[in-house]
């Protein structure tokens, strides 16, 4: 009897445990959302909603939360101070997906990171090497070395160039073509001036002054911050710059048009460059007083190094430098990339996808020939390439003020040592800033 009552008790405590066991247990709460905040222009989020969906349909425990960065220019750079301030303290972004601000832009807004070349030394953006080596399917060799190279500091890549914009000459002259490919503006300049070249107008001259600070050479180390030309080498380069943007104002000696062509739009090149007498013309780009050619970032991607999602913000970016956003046959998720900016000037960053531009095609969304892509393939290591900064607005605005008086005369020597000595002043502030 004791030992029924044993086993009677020991069930009945087993049963009670079981039922404080099962009691004490809380459901479990559904897993939480990963929420990848991402910077960006208000005037881009149309164009990147579909992007961002298809993110989420990749990676569906993720949701991408755009920052829109204020579209108004009044209140627009007090709210950017206040950014930047957090940006220095903390996290603002994960992921910051941008254009820079190159005078191409309609919009001209300030941008939220005025000087992207000393940015990269900042510590705010994280190396994406971490995440390249990782990447199985991502092959250096299929990306325009100079470019990628533009967002690199210290051998790490702290920003992955997606567009860029190089400046064009079209020459109709052969000889002039051959002579191109090693000529750099100096040559270039000397070659203009001379009997032959100033009877026909013979190249056409295409968004030269808004890219001045472009066509010079290399002017600060941020790394080491200092500036890196003296005041005499910038003076002797400058006046010969103005030497090379008058002749744009001259007048053919046989026709009435000017000897270099100014094509103010994309769309007008187009036209130009495919009509009967026009089509002969080959494309090159514009040197520099150094280097074949410089070119421009426009739209770059950065990862916060404050950020607790990189792997997460690295997928996401990995998107727009994918061939599925920079080729022709893009999907319907992400082919508004490609209209984020200009269609026609900015070019994509794989060399596989320029592979296709080396002879002339037709467009099948506008029906109109992909002419100056051509050059894409022109790059080389020596081509000049960054971001378009504060100082390169600068340096533009003072061109500018020249720009109108070479019309008529040539800047005075005091004109232009007033000119030089800003340019100083200024490369001393942005090299130390």
């Amino acid at each position: 009897m004791k030992k029924k009552k044993l086993i009677a008790c020991i069930l009945l405590l087993s049963i009670f445990s079981i039922f404080i066991t099962s009691c004490s247990e809380q459901p479990k709460p559904p897993t939480e959302k990963t929420i990848l905040k991402v910077c960006i222009e208000s005037s881009q989020l149309d164009d990147l909603k579909p992007v961002f969906s298809y993110y989420h349909q990749l990676y569906q425990d993720v949701v991408v939360q755009p920052i829109l960065l204020p579209a108004g220019k009044e209140q627009r750079e007090t709210e950017l101070k206040k950014i930047q301030t957090q940006i220095m303290a903390g996290t603002f972004a994960d992921l910051y997906l941008l254009s820079t601000n190159n005078p191409f832009y309609q919009e001209n807004l300030e941008p939220l990171f005025p000087n992207l070349n000393k940015m990269m030394y900042s510590g705010i953006f994280c190396d994406l090497n971490e995440f390249l080596k990782k990447d199985k399917e991502f092959n250096r060799q299929d990306f325009l070395q100079p470019i990628l190279d533009a967002g690199k500091a210290n051998g790490k890549q702290m920003i992955f160039p997606l567009q860029y914009r190089q400046n064009i000459f079209a020459v109709k002259d052969s000889n002039l073509a051959e002579i191109w490919d090693t000529a750099r503006l100096p040559q270039l300049l000397e070659l203009f001036q001379q009997e032959p070249y100033l009877k026909e107008q013979s190249l056409i001259y295409f968004y030269f002054f808004h890219d001045f600070a472009s066509l010079l050479p290399e002017l600060i180390s941020y790394e080491q911050e200092k500036v890196l030309i003296t005041k005499e080498d910038l003076e002797e380069q400058y006046r010969m710059l103005l030497d090379f943007i008058q002749i744009e104002n001259l007048p053919s000696a046989q026709f009435e048009s000017q000897l270099l062509k100014s094509l103010d739009d994309s769309y007008s090149a187009i036209d130009y460059l495919t009509t009967g007498d026009n089509s002969a013309f080959v494309l090159r780009p514009l040197p520099t007083i150094d280097s074949p050619s410089a070119a421009y970032i426009t739209t770059y991607g950065a990862i916060s190094a404050q950020s607790k999602y990189k792997q997460e913000a690295y997928q996401l970016l990995r998107i727009f430098f994918g061939e599925e956003a920079q080729g022709s046959e893009s999907t319907s998720a992400v082919k508004n990339f490609r209209l984020i900016t200009t269609f026609f000037i900015d070019w994509s960053v794989r060399t596989d996808i320029s592979e296709q531009y080396k002879s002339i095609q037709y467009d099948d969304r506008t029906g109109m020939p992909d002419v100056l892509n051509k050059v894409q393939s022109v790059l080389s290591e020596e081509s000049k390439v960054s971001f378009f900064s504060n100082l390169d607005a600068a340096f533009n605005e003072i061109i500018e003020n020249r720009y109108n008086q070479l019309f008529t005369t040539f800047p005075s020597d005091e004109e232009i040592q007033q000119d030089v000595d800003k340019m100083m002043r200024l490369l001393e502030q942005a090299a130390m800033e």
